[in-house]
């Protein structure tokens, strides 16, 4: 299994990157060509394009079973498994680690890996919230498509904190809009509760996680905390409000 494998909107490596699979997420192939793959994926019914020289096969007692949830996820920025060859592999936070057994071995379909350093960390039951787990990615880099502390798009960034915290989230900003149950003011925001911005034609597209009093968590440049109010996000450095306030929801 890779580390991460972009999803592409047409099949060429010359096409944008619309979103990523992260180690051991799965999905179901909906077109084969000689050299490509359109797939959904499991986690949001994503779909795209990816190398065939990408794909493995899981089995389909396993699909179903992680299609209704309750398996461990990397919480940290990295964490380091060691394969069935004893080889040490390091994946991205959100990764989807399988199920749990004993002493750190953790079950992707049949193959087990055994997790390594910080292991105590890496499942959805143990996540300390939202706002705890966005900030371990602070200043990651904006990365149109990415899912990865290597790279986020604000929407990716979004789904994979709130994966982390065992809660699935559309991948699209504007289909996150439509997630959980409307908060109607910035002074009534929880922590973590999903914010969601406008651009010209007045649609949804910037999204980034709630810090009461008036601060936001956003991939905007990169993982950064701007100032939140009714307006929108005023961002610090520099010196002028960026994105206009649209919605707020609660999904936790």
């Amino acid at each position: 299994m890779l580390r991460i494998i972009p999803i592409r909107r047409e099949p060429s490596e010359k096409s944008e990157m619309v979103s990523q699979l992260l180690f051991g997420e799965v999905y179901e192939t909906d077109e084969i060509t000689t050299e490509w793959l359109r797939i959904i994926t499991e986690l949001d019914g994503y779909s795209g394009w990816i190398d065939k020289r990408m794909f493995r096969t899981v089995s389909a007692e396993y699909y179903q079973r992680l299609s209704k949830g309750g398996y461990a996820v990397a919480g940290q920025i990295t964490e380091t498994l060691l394969t069935p060859e004893k080889e040490a592999y390091t994946i991205p936070a959100g990764s989807t680690l399988g199920y749990a057994g004993e002493d750190g071995i953790f079950m992707i379909d049949s193959m087990p890996y055994r997790l390594i350093g910080q292991s105590n960390t890496a499942t959805q039951k143990q996540s300390s919230g939202p706002i705890e787990t966005a900030r371990r990615f602070l200043n990651s880099p904006y990365l149109w498509g990415g899912r990865s502390p290597f790279g986020y798009d604000c929407s990716g960034f979004t789904q994979v904190v709130y994966k982390i915290n065992g809660v699935r989230l559309p991948r699209d900003a504007s289909q996150q809009a439509s997630v959980g149950r409307i908060i109607d003011t910035v002074k009534e925001a929880a922590r973590g509760d999903l914010v969601f911005f406008t651009g010209d034609k007045d649609q949804v597209v910037h999204v980034g996680l709630a810090i009461p009093p008036g601060k936001i968590i956003h991939c905007s440049g990169m993982v950064r905390i701007d100032t939140l109010d009714e307006k929108g996000i005023f961002n610090n450095q520099l010196d002028q409000y960026t994105h206009r306030l649209n919605s707020i929801r609660r999904v936790i």
